[in-house]
């Protein structure tokens, strides 16, 4: 970025510090500015008329044409939850998400994709408006009554961390055990609601800090005209693990006590011998059950050194 030190940073004040007639006003008093990163604009419609570089976050409506706008990869996300949720031994899925909310709608098409290019027919889903959202108990009681009617051991890919505490709650109405009977995970790793939800919510964690550079040092460009208006995509780093996908949702034990092996120490330079001892199977019976059970091809080195 060509001018970072000499950049004035301009942070509207919360709702219950401005008149009704402030947003008119700043705009007036923000003539002179070079330009403008904004997350989720109230009056979008007067934003996209300023005739300045402009870079938007907006998560009710993913791209603004001619203005440049941050979209997260929703494919990269769904196929992240996928994996995951598959490599935990899961057959039963379902989504909870917003009608008419783009990027979660996308979460659901890719999901299911992923799901079904792994033999996965169905996904069940729960959508709803952000509106309806606004009376809670109802909602979480519906959800409730949703999640009792599905197949178990379920999983629940949430489109983002608050809609995934929604489902936790849910769970509680219905007298479910987390994650025992319903696992839950979201998206965007927010450690404030992950860490104090009940259960600990795991989470796919977005790269938000490449982004916030990337987005600053694109508007840096608009500014100086060495760019064009663009869309910038950012996607997940890791699904981060807490108690409320922290299970297995397979039946063999052998099978249980392998995975639970190799999670715990994955990192040591462990051999197919070692996870052969932590069950009470042969190394050619567990190899057969791997391949049933997960569904994957698991490799056993014939040297004995290797287990991925």
């Amino acid at each position: 970025m060509s001018a970072f030190s000499e950049w004035q940073v301009f942070v509207k004040p919360p709702n219950y510090l401005r008149s009704n007639s402030f947003g008119s006003e700043l705009w007036i008093q923000m003539d002179d500015v070079d330009g403008f990163l904004i997350y989720d604009p109230s009056d979008s419609p007067n934003i996209r008329k300023i005739d300045k570089p402009k870079v938007i976050l907006c998560t009710q409506t993913e791209v603004f044409p001619g203005i440049s706008t941050i979209v997260t990869d929703s494919q990269q996300i769904a196929q992240y939850a996928a994996e995951y949720l598959l490599d935990r031994g899961f057959r039963h899925f379902a989504f909870c998400g917003f009608k008419g909310i783009p990027w979660s709608e996308k979460r659901f098409e890719c999901f299911d994709r992923a799901l079904e290019e792994n033999g996965i027919a169905t996904v069940h889903r729960f959508n709803s408006s952000i509106r309806k959202s606004s009376h809670c108990k109802t909602e979480r009681i519906e959800i409730a009554e949703w999640l009792k009617k599905l197949p178990k051991p379920l999983c629940v890919f949430a489109c983002n961390d608050d809609r995934a505490v929604y489902v936790l709650e849910a769970c509680k109405i219905a007298g479910l055990s987390i994650p025992q009977e319903v696992a839950v995970l979201g998206v965007d790793n927010d450690e404030l609601v992950c860490k104090l939800s009940s259960p600990p919510l795991s989470s796919i964690e977005l790269n938000f800090d490449k982004i916030g550079f990337t987005a600053a040092q694109h508007l840096d460009e608009l500014i100086q005209k060495t760019s064009q208006v663009r869309v910038i995509g950012f996607g997940p780093i890791e699904v981060v693990t807490r108690q409320s996908t922290d299970t297995l949702a397979i039946e063999d034990e052998n099978i249980v006590n392998a995975l639970i092996f190799i999670e715990n120490n994955f990192r040591k330079p462990i051999q197919v011998s070692d996870v052969v001892r932590a069950t009470c199977l042969s190394r050619r019976v567990l190899e057969i059950r791997f391949k049933k059970r997960l569904k994957k091809q698991s490799k056993m080195r014939s040297n004995g050194s290797e287990y991925n």
